[in-house]
């Protein structure tokens, strides 16, 4: 499907993204160990499609802000899950200072903003800051 519409992107929201780097390891696994005669037709790897056509909301997930690198910084978006019970508002912006303290200014806009306003084209309508 995904090579047929290679723009297709698809959303998995509230999900978290730390299970992302595993997934896409044992799906990539999971299709070399197959023969071609029993395997989706794919033209890349598993991996290749998380990396391009999905994205990944989650609004408390350190290990997945740790591991961003493997998870894809580009598919990343925080969400901060207002108005549900599990929001840190009103202390959204503590979390996110923890959660950021290490991270690069670039990789933290695209986490917090820019990835949203890039899948949903909001061009430059969200602020370079969290």
């Amino acid at each position: 499907m995904l090579d047929r519409f290679p723009k297709l992107n698809v959303v998995f929201a509230e999900v978290d993204c730390s299970w992302v780097p595993y997934v896409k390891e044992q799906f990539d696994d999971w299709y070399k160990r197959r023969s071609a005669a029993v395997r989706p037709p794919n033209n890349e790897l598993p991996s290749f499609y998380f990396d391009r056509n999905l994205f990944f909301t989650y609004s408390t997930d350190s290990y997945g802000v740790i591991n961003r690198g493997h998870v894809g910084v580009s598919q990343m978006m925080w969400s901060s899950d207002f108005p549900h019970a599990g929001t840190d508002r009103p202390n959204s912006r503590k979390t996110i200072e923890q959660d950021f303290a290490d991270v690069p200014e670039d990789e933290k806009h695209a986490i917090l903003a820019g990835n949203a306003a890039r899948l949903y084209k909001m061009g430059n309508k969200l602020g370079n800051g969290a």
